[in-house]
């Protein structure tokens, strides 16, 4: 009989009673839990740490993710071109800026898991600038 099979012998009252139920009814110290024993454990939290990065499949879904974001992005940038000069060859040289009331940055939204709906609902509050009028818009604003 192995060890595992063992302790869950010995101790089936105990993992009934503190299991997934309790998890739940005591968020708080759970947390104080998790937090001793990542600190009494380094090697085995850089361990899974590095387990996780390697997992492949997550990281290839996150990078399909972020580039159909940034594609729907740019598309949106190029079909709206600069508000000012009408400019609209390249996607790097088109910029969000804000008028007024900004809730995140559209740019750093991409990587994190915000919804594609709030990220419109944030570029619609937005004009396209390109860079050159976008920063003499800013000059103008700082005087």
């Amino acid at each position: 009989m192995s060890n595992r099979k063992k302790y869950y012998i010995e101790n089936k009252e105990k993992i009934l009673k503190y299991g997934s139920q309790w998890q739940k009814d005591n968020p708080e110290k759970v947390r104080i839990y998790v937090k001793k024993w990542k600190k009494n454990n380094p090697e085995k939290v850089k361990e899974q740490r590095k387990r996780y990065r390697k997992s492949g499949r997550k990281n290839e879904l996150n990078k399909l993710r972020w580039k159909r974001s940034q594609e729907r992005i740019n598309n949106y940038k190029l079909l709206k071109g600069c508000a000012i000069c009408n400019y609209n060859k390249c996607v790097d040289a088109l910029e969000f800026h804000h008028n007024g009331d900004k809730d995140f940055c559209i740019s750093g939204a991409i990587g994190h898991d915000i919804s594609h709906k709030r990220i419109k609902e944030e570029m619609d509050k937005c004009i396209i600038l390109c860079s050159n009028c976008h920063r003499e818009l800013h000059a103008k604003l700082r005087k």
